[in-house]
């Protein structure tokens, strides 16, 4: 279904209509080609592996102006392409055919022959009342449908809505890599399964059933969480990350099945062949596909947590501006759900986005000294600016508390707020972004060094 999302098994042929995906695919003799190559990956894959090129058999391939005329072309050993520009019409094209290739016509060969009637030609000939009233209305409602004098009405495959499939394994398998031959059949049909609906995907999961005879300790099985950095259907890049997950996965036991499902599945549009689409943006796309290609690449050889990305957040307080997330969820645009994001709070003079935000922040904010009513860091501190009032945060920590009524009310430094912010200068340090609590704790002064400016 990569190639039309209109496909249909009638009797011992599958049917594609790809009249809406000539230009597509660049034409007919290209859909052809292209049609030929994957039917021959297919039959080498299902085979085992093992098949040379050359001792693959041919599919045969037949093309129609309708669904009947190209199954009749096909029965009759008539494959090949039409040329669309040059179709001589179904009345040339089924008039030498014999009887057999059209199906309601079978059961009555033995006596239209002895009539003398022994093609789709000759039989269209015959008067059509009396043909009716001797065969019945089901030959004449075929022949009409092959000849594109009747519509043709098709009952096409609909995709399940959640792509998940298993498979049996032929033998039980002891190593995680030896996993990834039966798991390339499956990514091939999650590539047509994703190719039908005009999707990508942003996450699979490859699961396996531990065998029968397995240690009892092993559990049933166990899987893997593969995550692209943007959405995508090839099955060469999801199987590069596959592979390189079942290289450092041990089996706790011999697998007997295994089974892929599409977790995150978002609309994918088809690369643009406009006149629009010049050097440069192609350029500018083959460089972003390498760097999400490499940040794949990181995150499954080192684990997603060690490869992490910056996330802004929507809030003026300085801890609470951005999160750390591992790169694949912020390039695949996850973050959002990851993370809970605070809405910024309204600034009436728009003074807040003018203030100055330090380069360098403090793991934790770091008490200062005091000198008389000043404070002190590495000298004294002559404060350049301020001072800018900050009162934010209270909303998350009643968020969290709703969350999780059970646990200690305990706000994250990064919380509930009410600060007073000063750009101070040291003659040592530089320029330092320090604040003084509204609120000070009981035996402390308040002033706390919170970042370095660059």
């Amino acid at each position: 279904m990569q190639f039309t999302p209109r496909v249909r098994r009638l009797d011992e042929a599958v049917l594609l209509e790809v009249q809406a995906s000539l230009r597509l695919f660049g034409g007919a003799s290209t859909l052809h080609a292209r049609l030929r190559q994957e039917l021959a990956t297919w039959q080498r894959d299902w085979a085992g592996g093992t098949v040379a090129d050359a001792a693959v058999p041919p599919v045969a391939i037949a093309a129609g102006p309708t669904c009947l005329a190209a199954l009749a072309l096909l029965r009759a050993g008539q494959g090949g392409w039409l040329d669309a520009a040059a179709e001589p019409g179904a009345a040339a094209l089924l008039g030498g055919l014999p009887l057999h290739v059209l199906r309601a016509a079978v059961p009555h060969e033995p006596t239209l022959s002895r009539m003398g009637c022994r093609s789709l030609g000759q039989l269209r000939a015959l008067p059509r009342g009396g043909l009716g009233r001797r065969f019945g209305a089901g030959l004449l409602l075929a022949l009409d449908q092959a000849h594109g004098d009747a519509p043709e009405v098709h009952d096409w495959l609909e995709l399940p809505e959640v792509f998940d499939q298993a498979m049996e394994l032929p033998g039980r398998v002891d190593e995680a890599p030896a996993l990834m031959f039966a798991a390339q059949r499956l990514l091939a049909q999650l590539a047509s399964w994703l190719a039908a609906r005009q999707a990508g995907v942003r996450s699979i999961r490859l699961g396996w059933r531990h065998d029968f005879f397995g240690p009892r300790q092993a559990g049933a099985g166990g899987e893997l969480l593969i995550r692209t950095a943007d959405c995508t259907r090839r099955v060469d890049h999801l199987s590069r990350l596959l592979a390189e997950q079942l290289a450092r996965t041990e089996l706790a036991a011999p697998v007997g099945a295994i089974a892929l499902r599409a977790d995150e599945v978002e609309p994918l549009a088809p690369p643009s062949d406009t006149l629009w689409a010049g050097v440069g943006a192609a350029a500018e796309q083959a460089g972003r596909q390498q760097w999400l290609q490499l940040v794949e690449r990181l995150s499954a050889r080192l684990g997603p947590s060690q490869v992490r990305c910056a996330q802004p957040r929507a809030d003026h307080r300085l801890q609470a501006q951005q999160i750390w997330l591992p790169a694949c969820d912020m390039q695949a645009g996850t973050a959002a759900a990851s993370a809970r994001v605070v809405p910024a709070a309204d600034a009436a003079d728009g003074a807040g986005a003018a203030w100055p935000q330090p380069a360098w922040l403090v793991e934790q904010p770091l008490p200062l000294g005091m000198r008389g009513e000043r404070p002190v860091y590495q000298g004294p501190l002559h404060l350049m600016a301020g001072p800018q009032r900050l009162e934010s945060g209270w909303w998350a920590e009643v968020a969290d508390q709703d969350d999780d009524a059970a646990a200690p009310a305990e706000p994250a430094p990064a919380q509930a707020q009410a600060r007073d912010y000063y750009v101070a200068f040291s003659a040592r340090a530089g320029l330092l972004c320090i604040y003084r609590e509204r609120l000070p704790r009981p035996g402390g002064h308040g002033w706390f060094l919170h970042g370095f400016y660059g």
